[in-house]
């Protein structure tokens, strides 16, 4: 067992009576590979390589490698599949999306004969990139003898008077009388009684997640002798994100006095955007060999959370059964996040007219993100942010066969776990496939991209319950259609 995991975003935001957690900062910080069909394929490996609307998000010299016009969408087909298990019990749920991967245009101006300057061409792009897919869906189930999430509320509850209890967690749990009383220790300390004292619930939870992080480019490049490309871009991405949760507990044998079941239904919607600047160069010292390095700024957002809670407690007394509902107050937080800086070094060989491999790293210092509102600093949210996460390298593989005028493609991808001392997982796999036709004048590809990994899921405080593990799979199948002009 893991020597401590990440609890539930929404279950931290009891305490906080906001939802920022360091893993909200991760989960809006770890981007994939994403864009067109051509790319993904090849699992993103176009750092180097170029002349591809993804790399405007990647490797922004790669518009320099652009010598026609060229217009691209791609539409996609993203499918999640989890299966988690908790104390024994094993659950799985799936959630398909349709979306848009990438839509973008390039104008390339200038031509080869140009003998004036060695400043052979210069692009202009614009567009968006998808850099992170949240549409997930979670069924968590399993029996537990030994405690319930109201043993959580009544250690935060104990010691204060009910009139200042918390009205996103423990107010509701005294007015849905799952808090049933009050009781003076030996010392005259306040505490509370527990409607479920000793656990032997069957308990559930039901996590669905929507939304994306969508980037925006407005990139200009330039070729200089067909030797050297440089690049930049100006992203401004879009984030949209909703989590609805609903976690249940029900009297398995009908041997807890008085109670039957409770629910508690949580909602956070965090919605926002930010800005960001990239930088890259890409050197080709022979025909075949390119080389290339970026720098990604830090992307700073601002964000917004609207969220609330719905707890429930059905009770039975002779015979007749009652439930007790009580909803939180509507909260909204206005707050930023600095994600972290990102550097990407890159290497392709081409391989005449047979095809290219293309070799991407990247590194991330996950511990770098910041919250930050006004009013408040998030001290000990940034201090858990340093102590949890680290730094993360991330490596993808690809490649292209050419066939004239067909082409088939292959890839693989490794983005490291950001966490410190095994707390968890998180560690991503991504194993593309792709093939394309491709004419003077447009082309069309598809990509499949299989992406797996594994982590720790506490439904409540670490110390009173176990971990469910979740094996997530999410499959995207996309389509770019494309044309020069």
């Amino acid at each position: 067992m893991k020597k401590l995991i990440f609890v539930s975003a929404i279950l931290c935001m009891s305490l906080l009576t906001v939802a920022q957690t360091p893993f909200d900062a991760l989960r809006f910080s770890m981007l994939g590979f994403g864009g067109t069909a051509r790319s993904m394929g090849a699992a993103g490996a176009f750092g180097a390589l170029g002349a591809d609307f993804s790399t405007l998000s990647t490797n922004p010299a790669g518009i320099g490698l652009y010598r026609a016009s060229e217009l691209t969408f791609s539409p996609s087909l993203h499918y999640a599949n989890a299966y988690a298990t908790y104390n024994g019990m094993g659950r799985e749920d799936e959630k398909f999306n349709l979306n848009i991967a990438n839509a973008g245009i390039v104008f390339a101006m200038g031509s080869d004969d140009n003998t004036q300057s060695k400043w052979k061409r210069v692009q202009f792009g614009f567009g968006m990139n998808r850099l992170a897919n949240f549409h997930n869906n979670v069924i968590i189930e399993g029996d537990n003898l030994h405690t319930s999430i109201v043993n959580e509320y009544q250690e935060m509850a104990d010691g204060i008077h009910p009139e200042d209890l918390n009205r996103f967690n423990t107010w509701l749990a005294w007015d849905t009388y799952l808090l049933a009383d009050t009781v003076r220790d030996p010392n005259g300390r306040l505490r509370y009684t527990s409607a479920v004292p000793s656990g032997g619930v069957g308990q559930s939870k039901y996590i669905e997640t929507t939304g994306a992080i969508n980037e925006m480019v407005l990139t200009f490049g330039g070729n200089y002798d067909d030797r050297l490309y440089i690049g930049g871009t100006v992203g401004f991405p879009t984030l949209n994100f909703r989590e609805d949760a609903t976690y249940r507990e029900v009297d398995i044998e009908d041997s807890i006095p008085g109670f039957r079941s409770l629910a508690v239904e949580d909602y956070v919607h965090t919605t926002g955007s930010g800005i960001n600047f990239k930088l890259g160069i890409i050197a080709r010292p022979t025909d075949w060999v390119r080389i290339g390095a970026a720098v990604h700024s830090p992307t700073f957002f601002n964000l917004r959370d609207a969220y609330g809670r719905t707890m429930r407690h059905t009770v039975t007394s002779n015979g007749a059964s009652n439930t007790y509902v009580t909803n939180s107050p509507r909260g909204s937080f206005d707050y930023t996040l600095r994600t972290p800086l990102r550097a990407n070094v890159n290497l392709g060989v081409l391989i005449r007219q047979y095809g290219f491999i293309g070799i991407d790293y990247e590194f991330v210092d996950y511990s770098d993100a910041r919250f930050r509102a006004r009013g408040d600093n998030f001290s000990e949210v940034n201090h858990d942010i340093r102590s949890t996460y680290k730094g993360a390298s991330n490596i993808r593989v690809g490649g292209e066969l050419n066939l004239n005028p067909f082409r088939l493609r292959a890839g693989y991808a490794l983005y490291g776990s950001p966490y410190k001392d095994n707390l968890n997982d998180f560690e991503k796999r991504s194993l593309a496939f792709g093939m394309g036709f491709r004419d003077q004048n447009y082309f069309m590809d598809f990509a499949f991209v299989m992406t797996s990994y594994d982590e720790d899921y506490f439904m409540y405080s670490p110390h009173l319950v176990n971990a469910a593990f979740i094996e997530n799979h999410i499959t995207s199948v996309i389509m770019t259609l494309g044309f020069r002009f």
